[in-house]
This record gives C-alpha cells, structure tokens and sequence, in this order.
C-alpha cells in the first residue's frame, strides 16, 4: 500500500492466513485467471470512448505536486513537444491515461477470461447522449474538454437517476437497446440485440466486439494499434501503480 498511488483506501486485497479464518482472495486476481482459478460464467465486459476523461483534468494532481508535475506538467509538455492545440494535447491525454487506467486492464482480462469453456462479450459504448451517469460530478470535477463518455456514463443507460432529463429519442433508444441485451444476458446467458446484428463473443484468436452507439454494429480487433504498443513496451495492468 505504501507504493500505491491511489485515493481508494478499500479495495480488494490477498488475504493473509488467520487461524480459524477461510480465506476467499487467495492470489492475485490475474494470477488466479491465468492459472482458471476461477467460476467461469458467461461475461459481459467493455469500455467507454473516452475512459480517460474523469481522470485526466487539469487539476487531478496529487496534494504534495508541483505545477510542472503529474497531469497538468504532461499536458503542458506534449503539447510544446508535439506542436498540438490545447484541444489535440487534451486529447492525446485522455487516451493515455484511459489507456493506463481501465483499457489496457480491462482488455487483459477479457483474454485472459477467453481460457472459459463460457462466452465473454465485449463492447465499447461510443454514444455522446444525455443520460450520463457522471453528469452530477461534472461541476465538481475537473474534467477535461474532450466530448464523448466517459467512465461509468454507461450506467446511466441502464439505470434511472434521480432528477434525470426525459432523454433525446436517441436517448431512449440506446438505453432500450442497452436494456433488452444486458436483460436477456441476465435471463440467458446470451445479449440479444433485436436486430439483424448478432454479438459475436470473443475468442483466443478473434476479439469481435460490439460498438454501441444510435446503431449497434460489430467491429473487430479493439483498439489493436494501441494494445499491440502497451504489450510491446512491456506495459501491463497487473503493474499498473497509478490504480
């Protein structure tokens, strides 16, 4: 814990050995998932566009930081190095950072959960709505202006907020549609889509995934220029001390 640079004091933990005690977390989990030390059960599992957003913003630094230090220095120097708008440099940010927070994780383990006998579904939610399930923590986050969702705005197409808007028909239909898979996966084990797309599972040799959006369409390979990189330079989620 001393080298973990998070906010987050309660998370989940090996466990040590107490007299008396059955441990549940016995491994890491990726080691735990490498080894199918696991219940494999069917999987629904994905990002959102722009996963680094709620953590990219120009004051998400830690208390002790300088001005030229964390987020808010890397800003500042990729865009002197790269020649880009402050717009651009924004972007390039989020990506990195939603890279090196949730994708690159996110993405290790549905491989790693494609060693199940069970199917596992990937998706990456694309759609720019009304129904965020951040936008209550927009004023008080420092939020970079990228346009697109964010982490966990998903979540706000399958479950009512309080205080909500009555949504765009686009809206509405995303949020059907993202109801009637996540449902029929409950009842299933299989997301129907009500249309002529069928949602491909992924594989040990293909990684089909399904892009949601005002139309649902299935798309191939994720990301695969920017996973091959974090993989090459020996990247992993697993080592991942910004978590």
């Amino acid at each position: 814990d001393s080298i973990r640079q998070s906010s987050l004091s309660f998370v989940p933990s090996i466990e040590y050995d107490v007299p008396g005690e059955e441990k549940f977390l016995t491994d890491h989990p990726f080691n735990l998932l490498r080894e199918g030390k696991v219940n494999y059960v069917p999987h629904i599992i994905g990002v959102n566009l722009r996963e680094g957003k709620m953590f990219a913003g120009a004051d998400a630094l830690p208390l002790n930081a300088s001005e030229e230090s964390g987020l808010r220095g890397a800003r500042r120097v990729m865009r002197a190095q790269l020649f880009i708008t402050a717009t651009e440099g924004d972007q390039y940010l989020q990506g990195i950072v939603g890279d090196l927070t949730i994708n690159v994780g996110v993405y290790e383990v549905a491989k790693l959960l494609t060693l199940s006998p069970e199917p596992v579904y990937f998706y990456h939610f694309v759609y720019d709505g009304g129904f965020y399930y951040m936008e209550p923590l927009l004023k008080m986050m420092p939020m970079i202006n990228v346009e697109g969702p964010t982490h966990t705005d998903d979540i706000g197409y399958i479950f009512y907020q309080p205080g909500e808007t009555e949504g765009s028909p686009e809206d509405l239909k995303v949020r059907e549609n993202i109801i009637n898979m996540w449902s029929s996966f409950a009842e299933t084990g299989v997301p129907e889509t009500g249309t002529e797309v069928k949602w491909t599972p992924i594989s040990a040799s293909s990684f089909p995934y399904l892009n949601i959006d005002t139309e649902l369409n299935m798309e191939e390979n994720f990301e695969k220029e920017k996973m091959q990189f974090w993989n090459e330079i020996g990247y992993h989620s697993v080592d991942n001390r910004m978590l």
